[in-house]
C-alpha cells in the first residue's frame, strides 16, 4: 500500500457506516484497543470518494505526515500518530456491526430462543475452523475447489467457510436458511420461520447470522465475506500475521 494521507475516527456504534469503502482500494482499518472506536486511513482519494469519507459520522478527521503523525482538521500542528501495526484491510474485517449478543439480553419474543436437537437433516453450507487449517488448505486446493466458496476471517483466528460443496475440514458445520445459521443437529425454539428471523435481524442478502452452541451469535456481513480464491487466503494471513505483531 502507498503512504496513508488521511484518516477518519469513528465511534464504535458508527462502524457499520464504513461499510460504504469495502471496496475503495488501499483503505484499512484498526480498532482501539478497547475497541470504542474504529481508525481508517487510506492514500489519496479521487472528489467523489472523498466526498463519501466527509459524510461518514466520523469523531475526528486527519491528514497524515510521512511520519505517521496526523493533523486534526482545523488544526494546523500533528496532534496524533497512527502509525505501528495492527490495520487491516477495510474488506478484510469480518464485521464492522456491533460485537457478539447474547440472545438472552433482547427484550421481545426472540430472547426465548434455544437451541434444541434437530430430528430432520439438512445439508451443511457454513463451516466454522481455526483460520490456519483453512490457509493450509486452500493454498493447495485446486481452484475448482475454492470456486463455489466464500470465506470471513476473524480476528481471533478464525474462518467461517460458505457454500457448496465444503472442504473437507474437521471444524463445526452450520446448516443455513434465509442467512440463518444453526450448528448442524440442532434448530432454533421456538421454532420460527428463519425469512422473519431473518427481518427481525434486519439480515442484507448475503449476510450471515451465526448462532453458537452456547446460544450467542454473530453477524457476518456480505461484504466481509471473500471469493475464495489461493491469492485472497493468502493476503489475508498477511493482514491477520500484521495485526499479531
Amino acid at each position: 500500500m502507498s503512504r496513508p494521507t488521511w484518516a477518519v475516527e469513528l465511534a464504535a456504534a458508527d462502524a457499520e457506516s464504513a461499510q460504504v469503502l469495502r471496496l475503495t482500494h488501499g483503505v484499512e482499518a484498526r480498532f482501539t484497543d478497547d475497541r470504542s472506536a474504529l481508525w481508517l486511513r487510506g492514500t489519496d482519494l479521487d472528489p467523489e470518494t472523498l466526498n463519501v469519507v466527509r459524510t461518514l459520522p466520523s469523531l475526528r478527521r486527519l491528514t497524515l505526515l510521512e511520519d505517521g503523525r496526523g493533523i486534526i482538521e482545523g488544526k494546523t500542528v500533528p496532534s496524533i500518530t497512527l502509525s505501528g501495526s495492527g490495520w487491516l484491510p477495510l474488506r478484510h474485517l469480518s464485521s464492522l456491526k456491533p460485537p457478539p449478543m447474547r440472545l438472552g439480553g433482547t427484550a421481545s419474543a426472540f430472547a426465548t430462543l434455544r437451541l434444541i436437537p434437530d430430528r430432520n437433516e439438512s445439508r451443511a453450507d457454513v463451516l466454522c475452523v481455526p483460520f490456519r487449517t483453512w490457509h493450509d488448505y486452500a493454498i493447495t486446493a485446486a481452484a475448482i475447489r475454492l470456486a463455489p466458496l466464500r470465506f470471513a476471517a476473524s480476528e481471533d483466528g478464525r474462518a467461517i467457510i460458505h457454500g457448496s460443496p465444503l472442504p473437507p475440514l474437521l471444524g463445526q458445520f452450520f446448516t443455513i436458511q434465509n442467512g440463518i445459521a444453526t450448528p448442524a443437529g440442532l434448530t432454533l425454539s421456538p421454532s420460527i420461520a428463519p425469512a422473519l428471523l431473518a427481518a427481525h435481524f434486519q439480515l442484507n442478502e448475503g449476510d450471515i447470522l451465526l448462532f453458537h452452541e452456547d446460544e450467542t451469535c454473530e453477524l457476518i456481513d456480505a461484504s466481509g465475506l471473500a471469493l475464495a480464491s489461493r491469492s485472497a487466503v493468502r493476503e489475508t494471513a498477511i493482514a491477520l500475521a500484521a495485526t499479531e505483531q
